[in-house]
């Protein structure tokens, strides 16, 4: 949730000055920029809550770990650093105590005004060309854009609309979130 809006600090930090950080202000690291991360919504915490409840059932017993709002590090010697909303690891060799270094299999991003262009844009670029399998951005509780790795390294988008809707996580055969109890 990267906010293009909110006030970038001075000067250039390094991911090894991102770590060393001691105070409880949530950031992220951009090219250098260390981004104060506002505090997420009612609906956006009740969406996280809700989908992440669902990715742990599907989970449990299996080798993949989920996660919610930790440091993700792309690539090894890069100063960008995300905490996506929402994500799955299967490689544990990326796992880390502060970080997972390397692409997550499955990421979701739950937009808000702040970070919503960075997560269209910019997040979604690294993702790709960091290999992330699949990136969901919910835009809303009944607009949902997923992006899926192709063979040639490129995401192809699908866009779902609707109430009610349950979509399948295509990297994870068997995982479908549903989205239907947001409208009770």
């Amino acid at each position: 949730m990267l906010g293009a809006q909110l006030k970038a600090t001075e000067p250039y930090y390094t991911s090894e000055d991102y770590y060393k950080l001691q105070d409880e202000t949530r950031y992220e690291l951009s090219d250098g920029v260390l981004y104060a991360m506002s505090s997420p919504g009612r609906l956006h915490q009740e969406v996280s809550f809700e989908l992440g409840g669902q990715i742990r059932n599907f989970l449990m017993g299996k080798s993949c770990k989920g996660y919610a709002d930790f440091n993700v590090q792309l690539f090894e010697n890069k100063d960008k650093i995300y905490r996506p909303d929402l994500f799955i690891v299967c490689d544990k060799k990326k796992i880390t105590d502060k970080a997972i270094i390397g692409a997550p299999d499955f990421v979701i991003e739950i937009y808000s005004d702040s970070s919503g262009g960075v997560d269209m844009l910019e997040k979604r670029r690294m993702y790709e060309k960091a290999g992330v399998r699949e990136y969901w951005i919910i835009a809303d509780i009944d607009y949902i854009l997923t992006y899926l790795l192709n063979d040639e390294g490129l995401f192809c988008e699908t866009a779902y609309r609707g109430e009610r809707l349950t979509i399948p996580v295509k990297t994870f055969p068997g995982l479908t979130l549903d989205f239907s109890g947001f409208f009770e």
